[in-house]
């Protein structure tokens, strides 16, 4: 589970970069 939610994460900052 929190693999996933550290995935997310890491996309979601990608697409504010």
């Amino acid at each position: 589970i929190i693999s996933g939610v550290q995935a997310r994460v890491q996309q979601y900052k990608c697409a504010m970069q």
